[in-house]
């Protein structure tokens, strides 16, 4: 997400969880290094769900203390460190995530429950996106042909009964 965006954000009266990632170079670096283990954490929560033949564990680290965040990310009041481990029967992954917000909450379980429920926003929208509308099967590319393809599916589907 860009920086002007934030400060859109901010602006307008509003607040922001926002994950980091590595296309952010110089922010992901600094709030990697900022949430080290080694260094102290604010608050911690842990969340263990089983379903579907998987159990997952989140851990939520809150800092509040760091250093090096460019100003220019207008607000940045907390660092987020979530670690997902998800074990099936065949393996196990893990995975660490990075998030900058303007809340200046400091229980980790207010962090991890909306960091949580955003996934499940953006798992159901891509589901009806690729299940539904078959844009995974799609084979169209160049300029705004994707939109379009996908506006006008979007239309067939609504006015057609079945």
């Amino acid at each position: 997400m860009p920086k002007k965006t934030v400060t859109e954000i901010v602006s307008s009266g509003n607040n922001y969880i926002i994950q980091v990632k590595g296309n952010q170079k110089t922010l992901y670096k600094q709030v990697k290094i900022n949430t080290s283990e080694e260094k102290p954490h604010l608050s911690s929560s842990v969340q263990e769900t089983t379903a579907r033949g998987r159990h997952e564990t989140r851990k939520t680290y809150i800092y509040k203390e760091f250093t090096g965040i460019s100003p220019e990310w207008t607000g940045v009041q907390r660092l987020i460190r979530v670690e997902r481990t998800v074990t099936t029967k065949d393996k196990t992954s893990h995975e660490t995530a990075y998030y900058i917000s303007n809340v200046c909450s400091n229980k980790a379980s207010f962090f991890g429950f909306h960091i949580r429920n955003h996934w499940g926003i953006e798992n159901r929208l891509h589901w009806v996106k690729d299940v539904c509308m078959n844009e995974d099967k799609s084979k169209t590319i160049g300029g705004m042909a994707a939109e379009d393809i996908s506006i006008i599916s979007l239309i067939t589907k609504i006015l057609s009964p079945f």
